[in-house]
């Protein structure tokens, strides 16, 4: 069933006491669910026209892709070994901080804290990429083919290399799939052409970047590209072809 595929049950819910508490999802998501949907299906949906990626649009599809990067599974390492690095502080009665290393451990070890505080990881990005001075020279498309070249994983963002910080997160250069027939691209080199093969290389890193399954409404496009996938991936050469793809467009 598609539900056991891509849900993961109470992965944002905690319990206390026995009763289980779902405040991240129903008031924090939910949230940020309900605000960025309606871009990603007009960017979906819509004719393609200029005015299609306005700055509103392209400054909303950063926020969603910072919120999905922070979501996604894959990145629950990196999120927690962003907690467990962080420092914690109390105040005493008289309002001076101190530290309590044994507390801050009791603290970051329990399940509930961790899950409070994945959320905050997101928060922090937003407030280090809102303070930060970012190149102001991204150009950004929007490729569309009537074929539906494009196979769709299910950690689907595309860094030109790993991000290591908050603020690469919007500064990076990135693909974004936005479905089986539109990538979304903001790079440092305004694209000229964009080729069949160019998906296929698409398509391959989706297939390595993906923990459990890639999708595709198109069966001979999915098995040509996970056929590419494993000759450039046996040949050590898929990090090459990503390079080039990025130099390229």
């Amino acid at each position: 069933m598609p539900k056991s595929i891509f849900f993961e049950f109470d992965r944002h819910t905690y319990e206390i006491d026995g009763m289980k508490i779902s405040s991240i999802k129903n008031e924090m998501f939910m949230a940020s669910n309900n605000r960025l949907a309606p871009y990603i299906i007009k960017l979906r949906d819509e004719p393609y026209t200029d005015d299609l990626l306005s700055v509103d649009m392209q400054m909303n599809l950063s926020v969603f892709l910072i919120d999905l990067f922070w979501r996604n599974p894959s990145a629950d390492r990196t999120a927690m070994e962003l907690i467990q690095w962080s420092k914690m502080t109390w105040v005493d009665d008289k309002r001076i901080s101190f530290e309590d290393p044994e507390r801050e451990r009791e603290y970051k070890n329990h399940p509930v804290f961790s899950k409070l505080e994945r959320y905050k990881v997101h928060i922090e990005s937003m407030k280090q990429i809102t303070k930060a001075s970012l190149p102001g020279y991204i150009y950004c498309n929007l490729w569309e083919f009537k074929n539906e070249p494009f196979v769709l994983g299910d950690f689907p963002i595309i860094f030109s290399k790993s991000p290591n910080k908050h603020t690469d997160l919007a500064s990076l250069e990135h693909f974004l799939p936005i479905s089986s027939n539109r990538l979304y691209a903001c790079n440092r080199l305004e694209g000229l052409n964009f080729k069949r093969y160019d998906s296929l290389i698409i398509n391959a890193i989706q297939i390595d970047q993906a923990m459990s399954f890639v999708v595709s409404p198109n069966s001979k496009i999915l098995e040509e590209s996970i056929r590419f996938y494993k000759a450039v991936k046996n040949d050590g050469c898929l990090p090459l072809y990503k390079k080039y793809l990025f130099n390229k467009l």
